[in-house]
């Protein structure tokens, strides 16, 4: 039986060491070829050091591959493969700016490091393999005889080696994390917010009822505005692109086909063929053609309307075969392999007091076929695009719209100007294109980026103006002014309103003696980050509410979505006892955050000393 276990231990830290190794290099960039001879350049710098083509695309191919696995060799969508690149591109800028701090702050790892981190917390890459775990858990006793067995000295040699390369990085993060600090007053306060409830009643005062016709505001006063607020108007760097796009929908062509594929899919399960491995071989349903189209048993309001009214009639019955049934997502072939309908129940049984009214069901199976474009109309679409890239790139944009207009029924549309953003908006689109957005704010007025996929189809965009960042005029900021002195003006009459109406009264229970038009709105096992019902949250009155005494009427609070008075008539206080009990687990979670949070505030403040240039456009990536 040991033996057995050595043997399987032996085997599984070859993999381990081997899949740990791939992650390191994906995560850190940390060993990569030496293929600087096949490299075609540099696809960026980073403080002057290159980063290389052949370095960024090895892992790059390396990453889109193992995506590609994941959607079972589906194609991966523009969005998603520039989302790689991106990932990618980031790992790499960390891996440098890190690995230069280390090396220039001698952050260095010891042999006796390697040894207490092997023996103390070895990696949960081993502590989570099955030779090292007894019912389910991490068996220190097994993980102990592997690690003193000297028949595993080469394999534990690798390991080492991997946790050499990646320990200084653990060990800057946790220098830089070491500054966070939790104090018992932040602790009681973050218990108090998650645990404590009180219970009252509310009445809300809104700007929105007070008319802005009725309010002046003068020029002085958008003026000093604009000065005492110079932040608020700083314009962001800008760009405007150009663009056309070429179709890549389905043709009439693709649309027969598909019609044909459809009838002979329905006649293969007609003539009673395998309808699982039909439903393999045609469903564009990848979750159900994983288990040979099946949906299991459903009830009506499972399925969009037109496939429930093809499965629930009078006239369905087990064994029919339906469709096809167009619906949003195409075209079913259904096939109704039993049913439990209500007119077919012969049980003269009564329900039970409670019981729950049998509902109709339905057991089936689907093939799902999408009219979608044949990969003829896709790479005709695509080809098209880049001759009118290519035509641009020798002549022009304006050139190669004008040669290839009228033959691909093209038209030429321009984006309303974007902002540099890390999310790849490029306004007017739903696509997210951060390829796109890096081509905008990298590349001067009249370049061009290649072919990019869009829900038009295939779009080839220009650069048509670039606008640095600057100050907003005074003239171009002054009806955004006069918009929030008006809402502040408004917000200051509801806030008087409230004091007046404060003065009137003693107890939430005078209001509709008062005014019988006033909502109490009831505050009900409120917590410190609620929203109050009907107005939404506003962090100024809950700060302030949980300070207020039991039953006493507060004066008129101002926050910022109105105005507001409240009545407290129960608050719970911290229980000394389960707050004790819940204590270090609380603060070991708030301590992580911070220390993550200033980890990440440190390399943000880090990438944006640097001086980072960003290649990928013209290698297309």
């Amino acid at each position: 039986m040991m033996t057995k276990i050595r043997e399987k231990t032996h085997v599984l830290l070859y993999v381990l060491v081997f899949c740990f190794v791939a992650l390191i290099v994906v995560e850190w960039g940390a060993q990569y070829s030496d293929v600087g001879s096949q490299s075609r350049g540099t696809i960026g710098k980073i403080n002057g050091d290159d980063i290389r083509y052949a370095d960024f695309s090895g892992a790059y191919t390396n990453q889109v591959n193992q995506a590609r696995q994941q959607k079972d060799g589906e194609s991966l969508t523009d969005a998603e493969i520039d989302q790689i690149s991106e990932q990618i591109w980031s790992q790499f800028i960390e891996e440098k700016l890190l690995r230069k701090f280390i090396d220039k702050n001698s952050i260095v790892v010891g042999d006796s490091d390697i040894v207490n981190e092997l023996k103390n917390n070895p990696p949960e890459f081993i502590k989570n393999s099955p030779a090292f775990l007894t019912d389910g858990k991490f068996d220190a006793s097994k993980y102990a005889q592997a690690l003193n067995n000297p028949q595993f000295a080469k394999e534990w040699a690798q390991v080492e080696g991997v946790l050499r390369a990646q320990m200084p990085y653990n060990k800057l993060q946790a220098q830089i994390g070491s500054v966070a600090h939790i104090t018992e007053s932040e602790l009681r306060q973050e218990y108090a917010r998650r645990n404590l409830k009180l219970n009252g009643q509310l009445i809300y005062f809104s700007p929105a009822e007070f008319s802005s016709t009725d309010i002046q505001i003068s020029d002085d006063e958008i003026k000093n505005y604009y000065n005492a607020h110079t932040d608020e108007f700083k314009e962001q760097e800008k760009s405007k692109l150009a663009y056309v796009s070429f179709d890549d929908s389905p043709t009439s062509q693709d649309s027969t086909d598909v019609i044909e594929k459809i009838a002979d899919v329905k006649k293969q399960v007609l003539e009673k063929k395998d309808f699982s491995e039909l439903a393999k071989l045609y469903s564009s349903d990848r979750g159900a053609n994983q288990s040979g189209g099946s949906l299991g048993w459903f009830t009506k309001g499972a399925m969009v309307r037109e496939f429930e009214e093809a499965c629930f009639n009078d006239k369905v019955k087990k064994g029919d075969v339906i469709g096809p049934v167009l619906t949003t997502f195409g075209y079913h072939i259904i096939r109704i392999d039993s049913t439990r309908f209500a007119k077919d129940r012969k049980s003269s049984k009564p329900l039970k007091k409670g019981d729950p009214e049998p509902k109709d069901s339905v057991l089936a199976h689907h093939i799902l076929i999408k009219m979608e474009a044949s990969q003829t109309t896709i790479e005709t679409a695509r080809e098209n695009a880049s001759l009118f890239y290519e035509t641009a790139k020798e002549e022009s944009f304006a050139a190669a719209y004008e040669k290839y207009r009228a033959k691909y029924n093209l038209k030429a549309d321009t984006t309303l100007e974007i902002v540099k953003n890390e999310s790849g908006v490029i306004a007017g689109f739903p696509d997210r294109m951060k390829n796109i957005q890096r081509f905008a704010f990298s590349e001067k007025p009249g370049s061009l980026a290649r072919p990019n996929g869009t829900h038009l189809g295939f779009t080839v965009f220009t650069i048509v103006s670039h606008t640095d960042e600057g100050m907003t005029s005074l003239a171009n900021a002054k009806e955004k002014i006069r918009a929030t002195l008006l809402e502040e003006k408004r917000k200051d009459m509801a806030f008087k309103k409230a004091q007046e109406f404060r003065a009137k009264i003693n107890s939430i229970a005078d209001v509709t003696k008062i005014d019988s038009s006033i909502t109490v709105r009831q505050l009900t096992n409120f917590l410190l980050a609620n929203s109050v019902p009907g107005v939404g949250r506003d962090a100024r009155l809950n700060g302030a509410i949980f300070n207020l005494p039991i039953s006493t009427l507060s004066d008129a609070i101002k926050g910022a979505r109105g105005a507001y008075i409240v009545q407290i008539t129960s608050k719970e206080d911290i229980n000394e006892a389960k707050y004790q009990d819940s204590r270090m687990q609380l603060k070991q979670a708030l301590i992580g955050q911070k220390q993550q949070r200033a980890y990440r505030e440190w390399l943000e403040a880090m990438k944006k000393k640097a001086k980072i240039e960003d290649f990928r456009a013209l290698f297309n990536l």
